[in-house]
Order: C-alpha cells, then sequence, then structure tokens
C-alpha cells in the first residue's frame, strides 16, 4: 500500500497482506494477518492518535466497517468488536457472537446500516446484529455463501452470492432474486448507481433497474472478455450525475461514467476486436481505429474477435493484405512466421460482404534481415569459401608432397630390400647346395668307415658291435635319401616323431585360433615305409586346411594306430566339411606342383576323406615297417641322439627368451643349463660346428634384420637385440651382412 500523498517518492505505508481497509476522517484503518493498524493521512493527526488496544493489536483481524456515528466495527478470531476511535472505547461482543453462530462459520463480508444495524454475511446466510442482539434470516440460507451487500437509500438491500443476486428486506423477511443474462455465470461484483445496479461477471457488465430487471448488458464482443473481472474488486465515485465506475480486471482497470455506457447506443457492425496479444502476451484491449500496432520479427500475434450470437463463426471470414479469403473459426485468430512489412488484416460477414472491418499492423525487420545485413552474408561466405578453399589447397598439397616422400622412401626400402633378400636367397640356396654336397661327401666318407668297422667286427665275431653298425649304415642311409629331396627313393619314418614336431610348430596358430589339439600316437607303432620323403609338406596342409576349417573353441583329434601292416592316421574335427582337400596343389620343387592325393600316392599311401554334418575324417594309410630283431640292440644309440637334439631345442629356447638382454653370455647360459661354461662351449661346438659366442651374435644379427624390415631406427634395434653399443653394432651387422644396417633400411644415399 502506496502514500497518495506522496506519489513522487511512493513511500511505503504498509507491508504484507491486507484483509481489509477503511477511511475514518484522515485516518486510514488497516486490517491484516497481524492484526489492527492505522496511518493518518494528514500530518496534524499524527500526534493525536493515541495507541491501539492490544488486543486489536495482536489478533488477526478480516474485516473493518464503520457506522453513521464514526465507531470501527470489525470481526477478529472468533471476536466481534467496535472501537470507538473519538473516546477510545473498546467493547468486546465474543459471548454474543460465539452464541449465534458455529465456531468453524467462515465469514465473508461486514456491513453498517443505519436502518438494520451491522449485517454479516457467510457462507451460510446473513446475520444481523442490532441493540445487542443478532438474527439470523434463514430464508438467506437457500443462497449460499454471500459475497457483498448494497443498500440503497430507502433501506433496499441487494445481496450478491457467486451464483445468484438477490433483494432482501430483513424487517419483511422477503427474498426475490434478480434475473441472469445467461445460466451458470460467476457473479464477482456489484455497484449501485442513479441509473440502476452495475453486475460484473464472467459474461461482462450487466445494467439493472431498480426493480430488478435487466436494463443492458455489456460484453463480448464490445471490449469486454470473459472472466476478465476480479472479485469484490470495484467501487463507484464522484456525484449522482457524473458518477464513476472503477472494476480490477486480470490485466488492470476498467473504469467508465456511468449514464455515458448506459445511454450509449449498439454498435451496428457485428464484428468487433476485443483484444490483441503478442506472444500470448496482451498488447492491447479494444479496437485499432486509426492506430498501426508494431511487432517484433518472429513473434506472433493473436487477434481475439467478437460478433453478435445470430451471426455465428462459421460466417466469417478474414485475409490478409490483398489475399484470397478464408473462413474464420473460433473468435482467436493467430498469426505466426511473418516477413517483415505492412499488413492489413480485414474481416467480413458473409451476409454482407460490402461491409468490411481492417485493422493494421507492422512487423518491424530485423537489422540482421536489412539489405546491407545481407549483403554481409553473402560477403562473409564468399570470403569463408575462398579461405577455405585456399586452406584445403595447401593442406592438400603438403599431404601429397609428404605422401610422395614416403612412397619414394618405401620404394627405395623395399628395392634395397628386396636387392638383399634376392642376394641373401642366392647365399642360402648356394649355402645349401654346398651343405647338401659336403653332408653327401660326410655320409659316404662315414659309411666307409662304418664299413670296415662292420668287417673288423664280423672278423671279431662281435654280434653286438655288428648290430649297431649295420643299424648305423641304415640310418646314414635314411639320412641321405632325406638329403636327395623328391629324387630320393625309399625310406622309413617313425610317425610319432614326425607329429610332434609338426604339432610343435603348429602349436603357436592352433592357439591363437582358440583350438584344441588332442594328439594320441601309439609309442609301440613301427615305422611308415615310404617310397619319397614328403610327410612334412602332407601334414602342413592339412594343419592349414583344419585351422581354416575349425572354429573356436573346437578339437583336432589326431590318433596313431597299426592295422594289419598298416599304420593309419585318423584325423577328426567337427568343423566345416574339408572342400575340396584332395585335390589341393603341393610345391615339390621350383618347377613341378602335385595335388595332395597324387603327393600321398607318391609316398606310398592313400587318402581317404568322410565327411558328414556332424563330423568330419581324414584317414592317411602308409605301409609298415616290420623291426627285425637285429635292430634292437642299437635302439641305446638312437635314444642318445634324442637326448641330443632335446638338449639343442631347449639350449635355443633359452637363446630366444635372453638374447636382448647384453649381460646374457656363456657363462649366463652354462647356469641356466645346470653345466659348466666349458663343459657347454665343448657339446655346443661338437653338435653345431660353432661357438656358443659365434651362435649368439648370428642370432641377435638375424633378429635385428627383422625389426629393420619393420622400420625400427637402427640405435633402438642395437639396444633391442643385445648390443650396448649402436657403433659396435653397425661394425657387427657390416662384417655379417657385407652391408651397413642404414644401408639395409634405406636407399644408400650416394645411389639417391
Amino acid at each position: 500500500m502506496l502514500d497518495p500523498n506522496n506519489k513522487s517518492q511512493n513511500r511505503l505505508i504498509h507491508k504484507g497482506g491486507v484483509n481489509d481497509i477503511e477511511q475514518i476522517g484522515q485516518v486510514l484503518w488497516i486490517a491484516s494477518d497481524d492484526g489492527v493498524s492505522y496511518y493518518p493521512l494528514s500530518s496534524d493527526h499524527r500526534a493525536l492518535l493515541p495507541p491501539i488496544p492490544q488486543t486489536l493489536r495482536s489478533h488477526k483481524t478480516d474485516f473493518l466497517a464503520v457506522d453513521q456515528h464514526g465507531i470501527l466495527w470489525g470481526i477478529s478470531t472468533d471476536c466481534l468488536w467496535s472501537y470507538n476511535p473519538n473516546n477510545h472505547r473498546y467493547i468486546d461482543y465474543s459471548q454474543e457472537w460465539l452464541a449465534a453462530q458455529d465456531s468453524s462459520l467462515k465469514l465473508t463480508w461486514l456491513h453498517t446500516s443505519s436502518r438494520y444495524g451491522l449485517l454479516i454475511g457467510s457462507e451460510q446466510g446473513v446475520y444481523q446484529f442490532n441493540n445487542d442482539k443478532i438474527i439470523y434470516y434463514k430464508d438467506s440460507a437457500s443462497y449460499g455463501s454471500t459475497i457483498q451487500v448494497v443498500e440503497a437509500e430507502d433501506g433496499r438491500l441487494w445481496f450478491l452470492t457467486e451464483f445468484e443476486v438477490f433483494h432482501f428486506q430483513p424487517l419483511q423477511h422477503l427474498v426475490r432474486t434478480l434475473p441472469l443474462i445467461e445460466e451458470n455465470l460467476r457473479l464477482k461484483c456489484l455497484l449501485l448507481t442513479s441509473q440502476g445496479l452495475w453486475l460484473s461477471s464472467s459474461k461482462g457488465l450487466t445494467l439493472y433497474h431498480f426493480d430488478g430487471s435487466v436494463k443492458k448488458h455489456i460484453g463480448s464482443p464490445y471490449g469486454l472478455i470473459n472472466n476478465e473481472f476480479q472479485t469484490r474488486a470495484c467501487a463507484v465515485g464522484g456525484k449522482e450525475s457524473n458518477e464513476t465506475l472503477l472494476f480490477a480486471a486480470r490485466e488492470g482497470f476498467v473504469h467508465f461514467q456511468s449514464q455515458q455506457i448506459a445511454e450509449a447506443p449498439i454498435p451496428r457492425f457485428p464484428i468487433i476486436l476485443s483484444q490483441v496479444n503478442i506472444d500470448h502476451r496482451l498488447a492491447h484491449i479494444g479496437g485499432l481505429a486509426g492506430q498501426t500496432l508494431s511487432v517484433d520479427y518472429g513473434k506472433a500475434i493473436s487477434f481475439h474477435f467478437g460478433s453478435f450470437s445470430h451471426l455465428g463463426n462459421k460466417y466469417i471470414e478474414f485475409r490478409l493484405n490483398e489475399e484470397e479469403w478464408y473462413p474464420f473459426e473460433g473468435p482467436h485468430l493467430t498469426l505466426d512466421h511473418l516477413f517483415p512489412g505492412d499488413y492489413h488484416l480485414s474481416l467480413r460477414d458473409q451476409h454482407n460482404p460490402d461491409q468490411i472491418a481492417t485493422w493494421s499492423f507492422k512487423v518491424v525487420e530485423p537489422w540482421y534481415l536489412s539489405v546491407f545485413a545481407l549483403i554481409s552474408y553473402l560477403l562473409f561466405a564468399i570470403v569463408l569459401i575462398l579461405l577455405v578453399i585456399h586452406w584445403r589447397s595447401r593442406v592438400m598439397s603438403r599431404l601429397n608432397d609428404d605422401l610422395r616422400q614416403q612412397v619414394a622412401l618405401k620404394t627405395r626400402q623395399a628395392q634395397q630390400q628386396s636387392k638383399w633378400l634376392i642376394h641373401h636367397n642366392q647365399q642360402l640356396r648356394k649355402k645349401i647346395q654346398i651343405r647338401q654336397l659336403w653332408f653327401k661327401q660326410w655320409l659316404l666318407k662315414n659309411q666307409s668307415l662304418l664299413n670296415l668297422l662292420v668287417e673288423k667286427a664280423a672278423a671279431n665275431q662281435s654280434n653286438t658291435l655288428i648290430g649297431v653298425a649295420e643299424r648305423l649304415s641304415y640310418h646314414f642311409k635314411q639320412i641321405n635319401v632325406l638329403n636327395d629331396g623328391w629324387g630320393a627313393k625309399g625310406m622309413c619314418q617313425p610317425l610319432g616323431p614326425v607329429l610332434k614336431t609338426m604339432l610343435e610348430g603348429w602349436k603357436h596358430d592352433f592357439e591363437q585360433a582358440d583350438i584344441k589339439i588332442s594328439c594320441d600316437i601309439d609309442e609301440q607303432l613301427p615305422n611308415m615305409s615310404l617310397k619319397q620323403p614328403g610327410l612334412d609338406s602332407i601334414f602342413n596342409l592339412i594343419f592349414s586346411d583344419a585351422l581354416n576349417r575349425l572354429h573356436r573353441h573346437q578339437t583336432l583329434t589326431i590318433k596313431g594306430i597299426q592295422r594289419g601292416k598298416s599304420v593309419v592316421v585318423t584325423i577328426t574335427d567337427f568343423g566345416e566339411a574339408p572342400q575340396q582337400l584332395a585335390q589341393q596343389r603341393l610345391i615339390l620343387n621350383e618347377h613341378k606342383t602335385q595335388t595332395l592325393d597324387d603327393v600321398i600316392q607318391l609316398t606310398g599311401g592313400y587318402l581317404q576323406l568322410f565327411s558328414s554334418s556332424e563330423r568330419n575324417l581324414i584317414e592317411l594309410t602308409w605301409p609298415a615297417q616290420i623291426q627285425t630283431a637285429e635292430h634292437s640292440a642299437a635302439e641305446l644309440h638312437l635314444a642318445s641322439d634324442v637326448s641330443e637334439s632335446h638338449w639343442l631345442s631347449k639350449l635355443e629356447k633359452i637363446i630366444g627368451e635372453h638374447y636382448s638382454d647384453p649381460e646374457f653370455t656363456t657363462s649366463v647360459a652354462a647356469a641356466l643349463m645346470y653345466v659348466s661354461e666349458r663343459s657347454l662351449q665343448r657339446r655346443f661346438k661338437n653338435a653345431t660346428g660353432k661357438t656358443f659366442k659365434e651362435y649368439l651374435t648370428e642370432y641377435r644379427l638375424d633378429q635385428a634384420c627383422r625389426l629393420l624390415i619393420n622400420g625400427e631406427k637402427v640405435s633402438q634395434v642395437a639396444f633391442l637385440c643385445g648390443f650396448n653399443d649402436p657403433s659396435y653394432f653397425s661394425q657387427r651387422f657390416k662384417s655379417h651382412f657385407g652391408l651397413s644396417p642404414s644401408q639395409f633400411a634405406e636407399d644408400d644415399i650416394s645411389s639417391s
């Protein structure tokens, strides 16, 4: 609440909620939840007013009223009281009031009358307090909770409820309701003027004659909309011939001259603009005669119209500017997504198409849609495209240069490596040929020694020595056959060692594919009698095919058995069927290939395939060599050969695990093999013809070749292969291969 005498300063005179307010002279009395307080409107009265009684200042007060004697009446919590500001007399009527009504009764208003005393409105009807007596009028109970009461000078009373207005004379107990313009209205406020009774409701304003008949109704579409007025918020002021009415509305206040509106004629044109909303917010109430409403770009504008009830919405049409007419359904018309510019909205009645109502509004052009902004956007887009094209051309040029350099580098490396590989292959081929010749000469030399040993053993009649010598002579022949390759004729091989060796080589591949291997070979199996060597090539092709057919967690089962005079190898799996396994080709030498079936037949065996939806079976059969009793004495010597091979395999495994350690030497290897360093050197020299240090250096250099081919740096390769000094590594590498590590990895600088 603000002080009306200090509008410029807007000084707050009361802070908090206000339940009711009354004015006695120059003093404003305020009722709130905290109690009763006052504020003198004139500075002359501020020092004359005594303090308010403690009872009024500390109890919630809902309603206030002033009678013709200037006595203030009020209702606090369960208390009816009166207070005379002149003599400061306070009277409590709690006993009479509590005896006359229910303690849970809700009060709605308080009114003082010179004729009827104090009238009290409640949700159950009307009470009268006069001459210290409280009277309840049962006839008012049927109309429910009363909102307001209006008293005329002749004593007539009009009571307002939420749904009815009734005329009530307490002394004669006569009740008569006033007619409403429509059923199910929600009534808001009632005012008494010289023209009659003004009633605000959810449908607008209605003017009644004093006899209760309807004189005029003003609602939609005459500038008012439904549910616009507030409850119990109205006032009348001015002289009888110039009365001004004030009603509280949702968006502010509605005020007008009572006589002017009562005598104003009804507009002829049936279409009237009630209000305009912009983005669902009220922007204008009433018509737009001679006005042009401005709307920001991107916002929606809504028009609310009204028409006479006999026309109906289906006969109304609208158009925007000079476009076509469209039927208008409903009282609301919303326009959105409009381009900037001036617009004219026109409405007409189909029954009277010549009578057109037009309203104008303008959609303001934003700065970002102006011609200057559009030109700026275009120039910015062109510049941005040119910059992107320039940046992309530079990036692509740089990438192309890098790609050409990488391609040239990789090409030079590939050329150099291919030259080295060709040269290395030639050396290996020549080395193999020389070793084969040397091995053959060694066999012939030792065969002659064995023959001499047999002759001397026969001369000395030593049967054991003769058996061992013949057994060694037989193995020398088999080794000679293996050395001759596919051109050799006739040999015998044990199935167990061959399969175990093959499976050891394929073990890593099957583990990576998560395929299990089950091998069951009878140790008492005789050797297989082969016409030609080639078991390694045959089993390599079969295992490679199984690796492609089997799935994860499946098992490849291998069994070796003797069936009569044959050795049979069965390979069972549950994978996909072997497609054309027998027709897959094997490389015999540089100029000749054969199918798997032909190669097995060349070795003296035959192949059988059995496949079904449940499992696959591969069966290989070769003739068995029946071992004679004379050769049994030589098994001890064969076991020693196997032991020597196992020792070398174990040592090679240790070298593969520790070659990258620079501290790994002959003494470390001897400790890991549980032998002395001297014993290791002597046994390794006898087995390989090389010292352990020479073999370790060659192994490290071979591993370095692999790393250099993969693109590793020379210094990094040196440390990874157990060389502490990169220069010493380069020296050893060039001494062994004939070129430096950098020449091996890249093209020669001088040649480039």
